[in-house]
């Protein structure tokens, strides 16, 4: 493998396990939050924008790629700042659910 490859490689592992760590984060945390028609539909937009954005995102860095004239970080940084914007705005605006009732949560 070439050097490039080996650092595609290593950087989708990282980014792959922080995408995974986001969903197993939205599939504990929402519930507790709202009622269960609107946690459905919102479970399924956010669903469904990810499906979106991983139809376009190997368009994305193949663009970053090139006008970065071939370096790697450039394009990478962008997916883990979406990832880092997400964290937190959770972490500042996200509700404490410890000790609750979930009446008492989701009114």
């Amino acid at each position: 493998l070439t050097t490039q490859l080996e650092l595609i490689l290593a950087y989708s592992g990282v980014i792959s396990f922080f995408n995974l760590g986001a969903w197993a984060g939205l599939y504990t945390y929402t519930p507790e939050l709202y009622p269960t028609k609107l946690r459905g539909t919102g479970t399924g937009v956010a669903a469904s924008i990810g499906r979106l954005a991983g139809i376009f995102a190997p368009s994305i860095t193949g663009y970053l790629f090139e006008v970065s004239g071939g370096l790697l970080l450039p394009a990478f940084t962008v997916f883990a700042s979406a990832h880092i914007i997400a964290s937190v705005s959770t972490l500042v605006l996200g509700e404490e659910t410890r000790n609750r009732t979930l009446e008492e949560i989701s009114m």
